[in-house]
């Protein structure tokens, strides 16, 4: 079994770095963090110095964009 597997089992979920974010959608690390502030995508949970996103809750965030809500502060 997989750490990933083994953290899935034990309710832990699955969590995306802002390398990971970025590299996917294409944003930078600041559009992160100004969409964060501006409260246009999920807050995340700071684990250490680091910032990690669950992977359901930026899920959600992408349905929400694509189901026409606003994405980067500009309505579609």
């Amino acid at each position: 079994m997989s750490n990933h597997e083994a953290g899935l089992e034990a309710g832990l979920g699955v969590y995306l770095s802002a390398t990971q974010i970025t590299r996917a959608f294409g944003i930078c690390r600041s559009g992160i963090f100004a969409l964060m502030k501006k409260g246009l995508f999920p807050v995340g949970v700071k684990i250490g110095r680091c910032r990690r996103w669950e992977l359901s809750e930026v899920q959600e965030w992408l349905k929400r964009q694509k189901e026409g809500e606003q994405f980067c502060g500009q309505n579609r």
